[in-house]
């Protein structure tokens, strides 16, 4: 406080007044030189002052000489803190003015100002300035951003400071273009953003002299439909309450305690959308302002009983600082559905399905991850297609960016891949950085055997889909188990293979090795292995495959065909499937030249080829074969080259503008010759399919 000289009396026609310098003090806080008035009535002429962050400029107070009759106190202009900043042209009217050795009391006063392009007023409103320092503002009524703003502040002898503001039913659309949030709008945060509903405040403030703080108070927001102008942030019918407290030193240290809840309405913040009147969301906090550091000493979030989690941290002003989320339980499907899958549509797990539960805690410094760590517990995993599933997931995974880490592990009780039944696994790793080792062997039993993945190691995690290398063994499956898996015709014999220097990156699986398959007693190798999309709906594979001696008994009764007995050698080059079917390949296959062993053919056999050609059985007259079960061969084959579903169609040689498909030997001699070049591939299929009731095939 500043003491001014008692002003000089001027003359005028009304009685001399002495104006106690103290009072006057305490009227505008700081004065830098006496007042000057003239008659009739006083005025006052205080020129520019400012203090406790209040700048007045041109400020003037008349009183009538009669001060029962009123006043005015007229202010240029004023700078007063954020969020309210600058204010034009401030008035105060009172209806009546009562000047005593104590006080000077203004009643039934009105206040108007300008902010902008907004005027504003105050009535009713009471203002009482003792000369001993003690200051007392009521008003009540105030119109503000369409609603009300009612409020009471006090200053006592000693300078403690009291408010208290109740404010109702203020439409956030006009405080869009208040004071603080027109500067946000300037600088692209809300700037052509729509934005309705309204927002209710009440709230206390003390002040002592000696700095202590106290305030609290409740924040309601209503009925919030707001959207940003590029549609990556809305709301519609969001409400939030909001309760704060604030105690400390002004000039050390302030302890801030939040608690928030969010019950109406949803919230869509890209890609999230939120819908809080099914799930709302509440959170604690207390917070430490130190100078220019901020203290999260304690933060709480909520989502209903679904998700819990629990941080501290500290930051500076120039941003750096650290985060530790110490605690976070969740509970699935609801919090993967929620927070998880909106970020993995389009990737080959957005349709996710979930159960159980897992828990985390994670450290983030300079903005940076430096540590996590996940459990798994009881959680079972399943795509809607059925192409993944898990069941009975634990996993311990720790990971840290740099320095030593202990081992992570995953294990499950079964599974299922594209239907083929995976055992019980566990699998050692460990995390660093971008990277994940898996030294030695990793079994995961499948079927009746087990695939065994040998020095995994994986690149760029953390960015995107990662990159993995590893050796690949298949140990020996049953293909009748396989076969039954897919739902293809049954097979005997084995899989199996090694895939050495195997890689799965930008979702393509991959192999320079082979894989061999022991079947129909003989063997098929499958080379050039590359698999794109691999979990995704239409996964693509192509390979090259070459089989040899093949034996065709064992062949053409599993696929009920009619039998034919010898031996089979061919390759599928260029194969193509399109989610596990083919689209483009170029086959061949017959029986090799240097097998001397029996060559029979059944009549249903004969019946089959010669539709699949769609040709003929050439040879002796119809009715004298009717008696004969089988026949001797001499060779028999056929090739496809399938592109666009038209299979280009060839047999073992050439004959009368056809082609052999079987060219018989002795007697009774039949030949099966084809004669069409152009087969329709899916009709071909549904043939091959129901070999039991062959139909002509159509030909091109």
């Amino acid at each position: 406080m500043i003491a001014i000289p008692a002003p000089r009396p001027c003359a005028h026609s009304g009685p001399a007044v002495t104006w106690p310098a103290t009072g006057l003090a305490l009227l505008l806080a700081v004065l830098p030189a006496a007042p000057a008035w003239s008659a009739p009535g006083l005025t006052l002429t205080l020129g520019d002052v400012s203090g406790h962050g209040i700048s007045l400029y041109d400020v003037e107070l008349a009183l009538d000489a009669d001060p029962t009759q009123g006043g005015q106190l007229r202010i240029a202009r004023a700078q007063l803190p954020a969020p309210v900043g600058q204010i034009e042209t401030l008035q105060l009217d009172c209806a009546r003015v009562r000047l005593t050795t104590r006080n000077v009391r203004c009643q039934g006063g009105n206040a108007a100002f300008s902010h902008g392009a907004q005027v504003f007023s105050a009535s009713p409103l009471e203002l009482r300035i003792g000369f001993d320092g003690s200051l007392s503002l009521q008003f009540a009524g105030t119109a503000l951003a369409g609603g009300q703003l009612a409020g009471l502040i006090t200053r006592d002898a000693a300078g403690t400071l009291q408010a208290q503001f109740d404010a109702t039913r203020l439409d956030l659309a006009e405080l869009a273009a208040f004071a603080t949030l027109a500067s946000l709008a300037d600088d692209g945060l809300l700037a052509d953003a729509s934005l309705a509903g309204s927002v209710g405040i009440d709230a206390q403030l003390r002040l002592g002299t000696d700095g202590r703080l106290g305030a609290e108070g409740h924040l309601v927001l209503n009925e919030v439909t707001a959207a940003s102008a590029d549609g990556r942030a809305a709301s519609e019918a969001f409400g939030l309450d909001l309760a704060w407290r604030l105690t400390g030193f002004t000039d050390s240290a302030l302890a801030l305690d939040l608690s928030a809840m969010a019950d109406r309405g949803q919230v869509y913040v890209e890609p999230v959308f939120l819908d809080l009147a099914a799930g709302p969301i509440a959170l604690d906090a207390d917070l430490l302002v130190e100078g220019s550091r901020l203290t999260l000493t304690r933060v709480a979030l909520r989502d209903g009983e679904d998700l819990s989690l629990q941080a501290r941290g500290a930051m500076d002003a120039d941003g750096s600082g650290w985060l530790a989320i110490t605690q976070l339980q969740a509970r699935l499907p609801a919090t993967f559905e929620r927070y998880v899958q909106p970020f993995l549509l389009g990737s080959p797990l957005d349709n996710l399905q979930s159960s159980g539960s897992l828990s985390a805690t994670a450290r983030i410094e300079q903005g940076r991850a430096t540590q996590l760590g996940l459990n798994l517990d009881a959680v079972s995993l399943r795509t809607r297609d059925d192409a993944l599933a898990l069941s009975s997931v634990d996993a311990r995974l720790d990971w840290r960016h740099e320095g030593s880490v202990p081992t992570s592990w995953l294990r499950w009780h079964d599974g299922r891949l594209y239907n083929l039944a995976l055992g019980p696994t566990e699998l050692g790793f460990t995390l660093q950085g971008e990277r994940l080792s898996a030294p030695g062997r990793q079994r995961i039993p499948l079927l009746d055997g087990a695939l065994v993945l040998t020095d995994i190691e994986a690149t760029g995690l953390g960015r995107g889909l990662p990159d993995f290398s590893f050796d690949a063994q298949l140990e020996p499956v049953s293909l009748a188990l396989l076969t039954e898996a897919l739902g293809w015709p049954t097979m005997g014999g084995s899989l199996a293979g090694v895939l050495p220097g195997a890689s799965y990156r930008d979702r393509v699986l991959e192999s320079p090795g082979e894989l061999v398959v022991e079947v129909f007693g003989g063997h098929v190798n499958v080379d050039a292995l590359r698999i794109e999309a691999l979990l995704s709906p239409l996964p693509r594979l192509t390979a090259d495959i070459v089989f040899r001696n093949l034996d065709l008994e064992q062949l053409t009764g599993t696929f009920a065909f009619g039998q034919i007995t010898g031996r089979l050698d061919g390759e599928i080059l260029g194969l193509r499937l399109l989610n596990w079917r083919p689209s483009a390949f170029a086959a061949r296959m017959a029986t090799p030249a240097d097998y001397r062993g029996p060559r029979r053919i059944s009549q249903r056999a004969v019946d089959n080829l010669t539709s699949i050609g769609g040709g003929m059985g050439a040879g002796l007259s119809g009715g004298f074969m009717r008696f004969f079960d089988d026949f001797n061969y001499d060779r028999l084959g056929i090739s496809c080259t399938l592109r666009n579903e038209i299979c280009q169609m060839d047999g073992v040689a050439p004959v009368n503008g056809g082609y052999y498909i079987v060219r018989g030997r002795g007697l009774p001699r039949i030949n099966v010759i084809g004669g069409a070049r152009r087969v329709s591939w899916p009709v071909l299929l549904r043939q091959l399919a129901s070999l039991d009731q062959l139909d002509q095939a159509v030909v091109q």
